[in-house]
């Protein structure tokens, strides 16, 4: 794949038919190993500073279209062939696993960070009812293979899937993101539904850069606080957008240092 302005790009999709994904050769194990290797060292010194170390995989949505099948091609298959779209599901994230696995082994990690988007400023990209035929089942499988080895496992949709947070706190996502109010996820009523059940993480909008001081600092002080001291981990729903100035840049990260901390926020 290409990653272009904020999106992927298939350069090749390998199933074409159904019948290809029974045909798919498996993935070069033990040469994906010797490539993993030579991340021990630079996992144990960042794990020594205290850091908490993940792997990226993808989720049951992405795994599907972005491994196997292309986006605008399994739109279609959700319609017309659900079964099909499940078995891929299955079969991608069973190659996730093991790779996650395998880092895993090799470098000690502590976390896999699921990525599936799935949603708009508005609604998830399909109903409650379709996930749960096609993607719960085998993302639950592929969490329960993480945990089983000792990893917590986070999730991260971008999107309103405020639809379907209760099914994914209910597959066993031991942290869920990045719970952008800019998507129209109200983290206030997260916390109030789900905030004993698994740990939220998030909440600050990707849309800062045009933001005041004086807004920055409202908005950083009303997350943290409807996030609270337990179960909530507090940061950035998009990264740091390019059009920020350095200087607004620098009074954020004091912003959210503080507010870490529970200490009282500088002003401008």
């Amino acid at each position: 794949h290409l990653y272009i302005n904020g999106f992927y790009w298939g350069l090749y999709n390998p199933v074409e038919r159904p019948a290809d994904l029974e045909e798919l050769p498996e993935p070069p194990w033990e040469e994906l190993r010797k490539r993993i290797k030579p991340l021990r060292d630079p996992v144990r010194r960042l794990k020594d500073l205290g850091y908490w170390v993940t792997m990226e995989g993808k989720g049951a949505f992405e795994s599907a279209w972005m491994l196997l099948r292309g986006l605008e091609e399994i739109w279609y298959d959700i319609a017309d062939d659900p079964g099909f779209v499940k078995r891929m599901s299955e079969r991608a994230l069973d190659s996730v696993v093991r790779l996650g696995l395998m880092v895993a082994e090799e470098c000690d990690l502590d976390a896999i960070w699921i990525t599936d988007d799935m949603g708009t400023q508005h609604a998830p990209y399909f109903s409650p009812e379709t996930f749960r035929n096609i993607f719960r089942e085998p993302a639950r499988a592929m969490v329960n293979a993480f945990h089983r080895a000792g990893l917590k496992v986070t999730y991260h949709s971008h999107g309103n899937v405020t639809a379907l947070f209760g099914d994914l706190v209910e597959i066993g996502y031991d942290s869920i993101d990045p719970l952008d109010s800019y998507d129209g996820m109200d983290l206030k009523t997260l916390k109030q539904r789900y905030g004993g059940d698994t740990v939220l993480k998030g909440g600050i909008s990707c849309t800062i850069a045009g933001m005041s001081r004086d807004q920055l600092r409202e908005h950083i002080q009303t997350v943290a606080r409807t996030g609270g001291n337990e179960r909530f981990i507090l940061s950035g729903a998009g990264g740091v957008p390019p059009e920020m100035k350095v200087g607004d840049f620098n009074y954020y990260r004091e912003l959210v240092s503080r507010a870490r901390r529970n200490e009282p926020l500088p002003r401008t």
